[in-house]
């Protein structure tokens, strides 16, 4: 056992943790060639030169020092790297050194060869042998989550052809772990590989989780997340996001197989080889999705889920719907089809489907249970099987199509309305027309795709 007098000595030399913020305006960068020590960061619309978006540091050391470290516009200097302009803006992590807090900071100014930082950077005044790198990416996006300390921050993950990311923690903001910060913040994470757009479309990267029981992007990330391939790897109890105020849009999701594999809303997303029992958790919603090729139900039980424009299709399993409303959901403009039992099965409380289809699944269009909780199906077009059971119900519009799909080519994955009498043709035009003062007219039709005006 060590003496008292060591084992202080030992604690003392370990360096505190830095969480303040840094600007909402910082700018990180993963690649697949970077690493987590670096920088990682530029803050846009600094004076200096963005160094972050390469994989290597441009400068590094373990000579930082401060003679008032403990001020909240610390000074540093370093004996390889006179600091000058150029460094304005940019991101130095601090990762070691005795009394140093270890973390993110913003160059804010230079001057005589010494760097401002944006915030106390040490527990003491007087500080040495700090361990620094400026400019270069991260490695992970689990360092990023680390770095991401304030709304309004922006991660750009780098896509240099298949690029996957691979998470092997369980744990929040490390290196190589999962993206939660240390408080709920907002921001955008998106996926790339030409140019840094947040709307971009490029090839995605893909974020594989290699480790059970894990959450790419936690209970804190209330980020909007785009245009990446997340991918639960089919490990244990496998999530791909957590917080209710999430948002992923333009994102692959595959291979989860916890009770759900995203919380918040998902907006224009592709939902493939899960084995989760809904793709959603509670107060989730949906636009403009597609959930094909899964072995559970896609869009199941979850309370209060709303989904809008969204297709459910080629769904296996005895047991597997299209669509199973469940707690006060909201099904608009939806179709199923060729799901392994039925299109939509009502399984519990109030909810209502409109203006939605339902063809060729493998038991039946429509089932409901004896249910006194109340369902409105307004607008409803299905092919062949339909049980409309319960206490509590309300249907108009009903519509029993024969002969053929309505479809231009579901089998090919275009579920655009063809333009054939009594199928597609009997379907244009036929959802909600006039509105209450009859002054107020539209023309959409019943079904995911709307078709174009003549």
């Amino acid at each position: 056992m060590l003496p008292m007098k060591r084992l202080l000595s030992f604690f003392l030399l370990i360096p505190s943790l830095a969480f303040g913020a840094l600007s909402a305006n910082t700018t990180l960068e993963v690649r697949p060639g970077g690493n987590d020590l670096n920088g990682g960061g530029f803050v846009t619309g600094a004076t200096g030169t963005d160094y972050s978006v390469q994989d290597a540091a441009q400068f590094s050391g373990t000579d930082l020092a401060s003679a008032n470290g403990t001020s909240t516009s610390p000074v540093v200097t370093s004996g390889v790297h006179n600091f000058v302009a150029a460094d304005v803006g940019n991101i130095i992590q601090i990762t070691a050194g005795a009394s140093w807090m270890v973390g993110f900071y913003q160059i804010v100014s230079v001057a005589s060869n010494a760097a401002t930082l944006d915030r106390a950077c040490g527990t003491a005044a007087t500080l040495t042998v700090g361990a620094w790198a400026e400019g270069g990416a991260l490695a992970s996006i689990g360092q990023a989550g680390a770095a991401v300390t304030v709304a309004g921050m922006r991660v750009f993950v780098y896509n240099a052809g298949s690029t996957v990311y691979s998470i092997t923690s369980a744990t929040n903001s490390v290196s190589g772990g999962c993206f939660n910060p240390s408080a709920p913040v907002s921001g955008i994470i998106v996926g790339y590989a030409t140019n840094r757009t947040i709307n971009n479309t490029d090839p995605p990267p893909t974020i594989q989780i290699n480790v059970g029981t894990a959450t790419i992007f936690g209970s804190k990330c209330y980020a909007e997340i785009r245009n990446l391939i997340l991918d639960g790897n089919n490990q244990t109890n496998s999530r791909a996001t957590f917080a209710i105020q999430s948002l992923v849009q333009n994102c692959l999701i595959k291979n989860f197989t916890g009770a759900y594999a995203i919380s918040g809303a998902a907006y224009l997303c592709k939902f493939t080889s899960n084995t989760s029992r809904t793709l959603f958790g509670t107060q989730a919603r949906a636009f403009y999705c597609e959930a094909y090729a899964n072995t559970a139900t896609p869009f199941n039980t979850a309370t209060y889920l709303v989904a809008v424009n969204c297709l459910s299709y080629n769904n296996t399993g005895a047991t597997t719907d299209g669509f199973a409303p469940g707690q006060s959901s909201s099904f608009y403009n939806c179709v199923a089809y060729g799901n392994g039992r039925y299109g939509f099965s009502w399984q519990n409380g109030p909810c209502d489907i409109v203006n939605c289809i339902s063809e060729n699944n493998a038991i039946a269009a429509f089932n409901s249970t004896a249910n006194t909780s109340p369902l409105w199906l307004i607008n409803f077009a299905y092919d062949n099987g339909f049980t409309f059971s319960g206490q509590n119900k309300y249907s108009t519009g009903v519509i029993h199509y024969t002969g053929g799909s309505v479809f231009v080519n579901a089998a090919g994955g275009n579920f655009a309305l063809n333009n054939i009498a009594g199928r597609g043709a009997l379907l244009r035009q036929a959802g909600f027309a006039t509105f209450p003062t009859g002054t107020t007219v539209g023309y959409p039709d019943i079904g995911a795709a709307q078709s174009k005006s003549p």
